[in-house]
Parts: C-alpha cells; structure tokens; sequence
C-alpha cells in the first residue's frame, strides 16, 4: 500500500495492494466486493487465513464489472470457497485479521484515494456485520449478516456467464474506441493525365501504316505529347497532397496509413483547403485540355488522311470511285466518334478521395501489429513509407 508521510488513513487501495493484505493474512479474511478479478481469485485460494468470508453483489447497476468476473468466481467454486451475494452495493470493504478497509472499486490503472482505513474498533464492528453465523442453512433475521445474506447458487453462475459474453463484446468494443488512431485511405484520382491514351479503332489499324509507328498506334495513342502547363499544375497538386501525408499520417507495413484522432480535425481541415485548390485548378486545365484534345483529334484526322486515300476501306468504295481529303477526313472522324474523351469528363476525374477506417477488434488482439504501432507513434519507423506513384 502506497502509503505517504501525511496520509495515515485515506490511500489508494486497489487490486494488488488488496493481493498484497490477502499473502500476509493469518486468520481471517473479509471481503465485500462488488466485482471479482482472476488475481484476487488467485490470491484468495492461495491463502492461508483459516477463516475466508467473500461477498459480491448479484448486481450492481452503479460498478462496471468485467469479463474476469465469471471465471473469478468459478475459480473459487472449484477450490471450495464459499461465496455469499447480496443485493447491488457499490462500497467496498476488507477485513484482514484485526485490520479493515472501506474503498470504492476504481481501474487498476487510475492511481487515486479510493479507501480509509478504519480503527480497530470499526473493523470489529466490520467483522459482527459481514460474518455469516450460519451460511448454508436458514437462520433467523437477527443472525443474517448485512452484506452476504445468500449463498451463491448455479443460477446466479449461469447469470455471471452470460453478463461475461456480454461484457467481452462491451470491452473489445471499448478497446477499439480507446485506440487512439484511425486508418486513413487517401487517393488523388485522374492526375496522371500526361500518360493517358485512347484506343485506336480496328479500322483504321487494320489500314496499313508506317512500320515506324505501327507499334506506337497498333491500339492506342497518347492523348497529349509533349510539356503542358496543366502537368505542371497537377504535380503542385500532388506535392500538396504528399505534404500532407508527411505531416499528418505515417505508414506501418502489411498493414497501412493511420493518422492519430487527436490531429483529425486538423487534417480535414488541411484537406479542405486541398479541395479548393483543386477546384480552382480544375477549370484552367479543362481550358488547356479541351485545346489539347483539338490537336490531338487533329493530328490523328492528318496522320490517318492519307493512308485511307491511299488503302481506302472496302465499304468506302461502294459509294466512291476515288476518296479525296474531304471525304477520308469525314471517315476517319467519324471513325473516332465517341473514343476521344470530353475534358469536361476527365476534369471530373480529378479528385482527392479520403476515407477513415477503425481499428478492428482483431488488430487490439494482434501483438505483432500493436508492438509495430507502438514503434511508429514512438517514431521508430521511418517517414518514407509512401508509394510516390500511388494516383
């Protein structure tokens, strides 16, 4: 028991201090507690006090109990120790040999006063309260003692066992909760629009060509050549969003990018800005692409032009002797129809996408990835663990 210079009665009373009174008890052991654990079970068993008298409540509204509480109490029942239940009762009390303790069950994690040990006369007065006289047949009104009353029963086992099912699903649900990241997806869509193509038609790929550039247009072609301002414009774009997976998220491998809960709201806030700047951009690339396209249907109409003059398809000829410019322009745009794209369509493309995604149950229960994240929130693992050609 943490017991400092100035606190002679009022301290923190938890689990293992509770073990710790258990170990040294030489007679008697007292405890009224609304919730078991598998340690105090252990402890319990293990010692060596003649007298052990255990009260829990059959339930208690106001104290949380976990899923250790079930399997507490069976570990008491197979070493025959008898267990007596009241009605719900949230205080709890200990009495080991001629000492007594009141105290309130807190986490074992949350180190606070939760008791006050009481004088030697309180803790005779403990003992006339919580002692059975007779504990497993029916006694008069004067002899029950105040906590305790009943003897436990299978019932109220198979009761325990099923409040544990329930409380398994409550903690992981409460451990998923408590896990202080999130898993981030985050995609810029419809930039890579330097390296697009469109699929050439069979019929025109089926006309003979230059062997030079039969490989490069045998089924598609690229929609821009050349440097374009609007290239230029999408990669500050992507620099932004990489600036922002620097500053926010970090990777950890096989598993993925997360982004700590408490830094959320000013990521969304940074991907806001990001979206705007992507919507201001939008409208001067469709302006460069739609001039784009016009060149590259025209280029396409100039290359094609004189090859279907010179090897003009059959079905051309059944209405013409001799194909002009005119007619094999009409052709071969007719040809392309609906294949080259709208800029309007591909400016829609460009979009940053973000989902968040918990931590499932099964990742709280994996040791390999909570050891991982706790090197990365540690900031063990390296920064650099992004795909640069991820679109």
């Amino acid at each position: 028991m943490n017991v400092s210079i100035n606190r002679q009665y009022f301290n923190t009373l938890g689990e293992n201090e509770i073990a710790s009174f258990i170990d040294q008890a030489e007679s008697m052991i007292i405890i009224a507690i609304p919730s078991l654990t598998i340690g105090l079970a252990q402890s319990i068993i293990d010692a060596k006090a003649i007298s052990k008298q255990i009260v829990f409540a059959q339930y208690d509204p106001t104290q949380c109990r976990t899923s250790e509480h079930a399997d507490a109490v069976k570990m008491l029942i197979d070493h025959n120790v008898i267990l007596r239940i009241s009605d719900a009762f949230a205080i709890g009390t200990l009495v080991v040999d001629g000492r007594g303790w009141l105290f309130t069950t807190v986490p074992e994690s949350a180190q606070c006063v939760n008791s006050y040990a009481v004088s030697m006369n309180e803790a005779q007065r403990l003992i006339d309260s919580l002692s059975a006289k007779v504990v497993n047949e029916p006694v008069s009104e004067t002899q029950l003692p105040e906590l305790g009353e009943r003897v436990l029963i299978p019932k109220i086992i198979e009761r325990l066992e099923e409040e544990k099912q329930e409380l398994v699903i409550q903690e992981e649900q409460e451990r998923v909760a408590n896990v202080e990241v999130e898993f981030v997806e985050l995609e810029f869509r419809g930039i890579r629009l330097g390296s697009r193509k469109v699929a050439i038609p069979k019929a025109l790929t089926q006309l003979g060509m230059d062997e030079k550039v039969k490989e490069i247009l045998s089924s598609s072609a690229k929609l821009f050549n050349g440097s374009h301002p609007f290239v230029d414009e999408l990669k500050k774009l992507e620099e932004k969003r990489n600036q922002l997976r620097y500053d926010y998220l970090f990777s950890i491998k096989d598993h993925g990018t997360l982004i700590r809960k408490k830094r959320k709201e000013k990521f969304n806030q940074a991907i806001e800005v990001l979206n705007s700047d992507i919507e201001n951009a939008k409208q001067s690339i469709k302006e460069q692409l739609e001039s784009e396209l016009s060149t590259t249907k025209k280029s396409l109409i100039s290359y094609y032009v004189p090859i279907v003059q010179a090897n003009p398809p059959q079905h051309l000829l059944k209405f013409h002797d001799e194909i002009d410019k005119k007619t094999a322009e009409m052709y071969i745009e007719s040809t392309l129809g609906s294949l080259l794209p709208n800029a309007s369509d591909i400016v829609d493309e460009i979009r940053l996408i973000c989902h968040f995604k918990g931590v499932t149950v099964e990742m709280t229960r994996d040791k390999k990835f909570l050891s991982l994240l706790d090197q990365a929130m540690n900031g063990l693992n390296a920064d650099s663990l992004f795909d640069e050609n991820e679109g």
